[in-house]
């Protein structure tokens, strides 16, 4: 079968690694990592487990050391992951037969798989896909100092669906101005690529510095394209109502919901503006419009804008239009597939009280 390295660059990762290298053993046929000064045990823990340790000087560049994992691999197909991600057990097959699927392929260079995002309690927030396994003779790298990115082909490249790597560390790390710096300097310095940009941006936001991130992803959007021109509108909307702009706002999310009218998020937080405002009316056309999306495979996404919650949102509205039916109607649809069963269950209850006690009077 089709050899695969694992690529790694860790730095103090001992508290995740062997979780890490351990969930991608049974379909990576070499551990390659790359450390760039780790303090702690890492580099014997990763020794420990099999994997072939080499060292990088850290020159404030993800991508220069992500691109000596990358060339430090031997085998047929690449396969990168960081240290605090890992392949759940029963997501273990789905990678085996990506494998078989790929071996003796020649006409495809990369393969994206989805993420999954956690939050602190371990709920799952986002899905997202990104370039995960990479044929080593196409001489694929990385680029970008910071929420570095591999540029791929799209008539080269293929989508698995059913495989993905779970990323229950991000929302756990603390917060430090370390990327803000690194992007602030390179795009000081004259880089102002579309990915420097779009990340310079959302490190602002998330930072609340929201003036000078609103600033930055209008730079962006002046060179930006792909899914991240949708995603920087979203994020460019939700500075503007941190500064108070609502009506900066809207227009920002009427302009995503016209570039890109096949995602859902656009039209939810249209939704949610209007209900918010008690604008019952207003904010059902908008949740409707997103019934049956299919949720997109590429770009970060939120998987309950696909299922429940424009349902569980539709419920509350025509609760408040006294329009019972359709809010037990809603009630039930959200109930398919929300996690938030006890909510829901309390919110049909008293739905259905109401439309006894209307249709009594």
């Amino acid at each position: 079968m089709t050899m695969w390295s694992l690529a790694m660059i860790t730095k103090d990762a001992t508290a995740t690694l062997e979780a890490a290298l351990t969930s991608v053993m049974p379909f990576c046929d070499e551990l390659v990592v790359v450390d760039t000064g780790s303090s702690d045990d890492t580099v014997d823990l990763a020794r420990s487990l099999g994997a072939k340790v080499s060292f990088f000087t850290w020159t404030h560049d993800f991508s220069a050391a992500r691109n000596q994992s990358f060339l430090r691999s031997s085998g047929e197909w690449i396969f990168w992951m960081d240290a605090d991600d890992v392949v759940a057990d029963e997501n273990v097959e789905h990678f085996l037969e990506l494998k078989r699927f790929l071996a003796g392929k020649t006409e495809f260079d990369s393969v994206w798989t989805n993420v999954r995002s956690f939050n602190g309690a371990g709920e799952m927030q986002h899905l997202w896909s990104k370039p995960r396994v990479v044929r080593r003779a196409a001489g694929i790298l990385w680029n970008g100092v910071v929420h570095e990115t591999l540029e791929v082909a799209t008539n080269r490249s293929t989508f698995w669906p059913s495989a993905w790597i779970d990323d229950h560390a991000t929302a756990l790390r603390p917060r430090t101005t370390r990327n803000l710096e690194l992007l602030g300097r390179a795009v000081a310095n004259g880089d102002r690529t579309p990915n420097h940009l779009y990340s310079l941006a959302n490190e602002l936001r998330d930072h609340e510095r929201f003036g000078m991130a609103v600033a930055t992803y209008r730079d962006f959007l002046e060179v930006g394209h792909g899914w991240k021109r949708f995603d920087a509108l979203m994020s460019l909307a939700r500075c503007q109502q941190s500064l108070g702009s609502h009506n900066g706002a809207r227009a920002t999310l009427l302009r995503a919901v016209g570039e890109d009218p096949t995602r859902a998020d656009g039209f939810i937080a249209l939704g949610e503006m209007a209900y918010e405002q008690r604008q019952w009316k207003a904010a059902i056309s908008f949740f409707q419009a997103v019934i049956g999306m299919e949720q997109p495979s590429s770009g970060i996404t939120v998987e309950g804008h696909y299922s429940w919650f424009p349902y569980d949102r539709l419920a509350i509205c025509y609760g408040e239009l006294g329009r019972f039916d359709q809010a037990i109607h809603a009630t039930h649809q959200a109930l398919t597939t929300c996690p938030e069963v006890d909510r829901l269950r309390s919110n049909l209850a008293y739905f259905e009280q109401c439309r006894a006690a209307k249709q009594q009077t």
